[in-house]
């Protein structure tokens, strides 16, 4: 699925209207339609009334055709709206006067809303970029008030006080039990926290093509686009066929990283994986996993790096590892020299944040990598403050990836997964119970494991995020608290085969 930003929606309007011919109009009603819907159905259920609340604008014009097709088909309906009779303009306009011939009775507050009653938020769509006030901001806290009551919250393309673009809300906003967002989706209907105000989000039609569009391409993550990207495994396959990664992982005080991201790699199918790590390491970590082959490493220095990627197919370094000065610039020289596909991880990361030639360089690596930062490690990179980050995700993610030539994952709810031509994925998956140590750990070693099957640095990231994301899913079983990384490692296959 699509996202788009509000003036990329604003172009695609006007590309309907000159391209397809499809009127203004007709769009407005095919979303007062899909609206209508969703309503319809919920009214029902509950056996109650609807109140449509319609600001000023195309939003509220959405909002008096979903009264009028809900009118027609029998639910009980009742319209307050922010403009008298005959103050709204344009296709607005005559959607209120369409509502007002149909006998739909207007009404001044929706203090009459209660348990069983669905409102439909027609406030505000994709134009708002600052906190409502006024009549408006009286309007949004009267629909929350209602759901305080109860009534059940259908929100017209946003959630009235959201801004399209950005995943922090400017102001007050409502909180919708649906989301029916028009065409496709948004910056903030896939980034927490506004992500939390839309409810369920359903993609409404306008009846025109959704495959193209102005800017760069922006997918929600689905099993649909993924399947293409993983390759069945050969009938003939065998260790040799299915890649060998070589871990860079632990130090003496984190030997858990190393093993969760050696464990990541296995249950993602690599077909060899060596741990590269400290002898004390390797001491703790080996007797517990006699899969996992062993490669003393003393220190990250180029030579030694070199010599441990011998017949390897890719590279994760960095959960666990111990900072050095000269581990970042270590890191850029291989990368720069030889052409590994590698994943950039954790203290990996934090090395090259020490160290800003290094990193300045990383733009030069003769195989693009993948770095897969939560926040603040972001942060540190990028030279600002993890506010700065989570403020605008896409765009924290997108820089970086445009900066050092590079594949950002930036992790969190809604993981991002940028790409240096500003094409970006946002993941569908996950559950608030993966808040815990190691499971960054295990995603490194997952998307390592696919670049060692054959899969790009790019749609290793992809696969990897949503896969990580279900295997969470999985072995939560539901459960928001509790969950320990290594179960998410083991359920890696079973996430996976649901993509075969």
């Amino acid at each position: 699925m699509r996202i788009h930003t509000s003036s990329e929606l604003r172009e695609i309007d006007r590309l309907a209207v000159e391209r397809y011919g499809v009127p203004a109009l007709l769009l407005m009603e095919n979303a007062g339609r899909a609206v209508a819907e969703t309503a319809r159905a919920a009214a029902r259920d509950r056996g109650g009334r609807v109140f449509v609340v319609c600001g000023k604008g195309n939003n509220g014009g959405d909002g008096f055709a979903a009264a009028r097709h809900l009118a027609v088909s029998g639910v009980p309906v009742s319209i307050v709206s922010m403009a008298a009779i005959d103050e709204m303009n344009g296709d607005a306009l005559i959607n209120q006067r369409a509502a007002v011939a149909c006998g739909i009775p207007f009404v001044d507050s929706l203090s009459s809303a209660g348990p069983r009653d669905v409102v439909i938020d027609a406030v505000f769509g994709t134009g708002l970029t600052r906190g409502p006030t006024g009549v408006a901001l009286d309007r949004i806290r009267a629909i929350r008030a209602a759901r305080d009551r109860s009534a059940f919250v259908v929100s017209v393309d946003l959630p009235s006080g959201i801004d399209a673009d950005k995943p922090q809300p400017p102001g007050e906003a409502v909180q919708a039990d649906v989301t029916v967002t028009l065409h496709a989706l948004k910056p903030a209907t896939v980034q927490y926290p506004a992500r939390a105000w839309c409810g369920e989000v359903r993609v409404g039609s306008l009846g025109i093509p959704g495959d193209g569009g102005p800017g760069p391409l922006r997918r929600y993550l689905s099993p649909e686009a993924l399947r293409p990207l993983l390759p069945p495994r050969a009938a003939d396959a065998h260790k040799g066929t299915n890649g060998h990664v070589l871990v860079v992982a632990g130090s003496p005080s984190k030997s858990g990283a190393a093993m969760l991201a050696s464990r990541g790699a296995l249950r993602a199918g690599a077909g060899l994986v060596t741990l590269a790590t400290a002898p004390e390491v390797l001491d703790r970590v080996l007797p517990q996993m006699p899969e996992v082959m062993g490669h003393a490493l003393r220190q990250l220095t180029v030579g030694d790096l070199v010599q441990a990627l011998e017949r390897k197919d890719a590279l994760v370094v960095g959960p666990g590892t111990a900072r050095d000065e000269s581990t970042g610039p270590a890191l850029v020289e291989l990368l720069r020299t030889k052409p590994v596909p590698a994943v950039l991880d954790a203290d990996g990361l934090n090395a090259l944040a020490q160290s800003p030639t290094a990193l300045a360089e990383l733009q030069h690596a003769l195989v693009r990598p993948v770095l897969t930062p939560h926040p603040a490690e972001l942060a540190r990179l990028l030279g600002c403050s993890t506010a700065e980050v989570q403020a605008d995700r896409f765009a924290a993610a997108t820089e970086g990836a445009r900066r050092w030539n590079a594949f950002v994952v930036l992790k969190g709810a809604g993981t991002v997964v940028a790409a240096p031509d500003g094409t970006l994925d946002v993941n569908s998956t996950g559950t608030p119970a993966m808040g815990t140590g190691g499971a960054g750990d295990v995603l490194a070693g997952l998307i390592g494991a696919l670049i060692g099957q054959g899969l790009s640095p790019k749609d290793a990231a992809a696969v990897g995020v949503y896969a990580h994301g279900r295997a969470g899913e999985i072995a939560s079983r539901g459960r928001a608290r509790g969950l320990v990384a290594m179960e998410i490692a083991d359920a890696v296959p079973a996430a996976l085969a649901e993509l075969a």
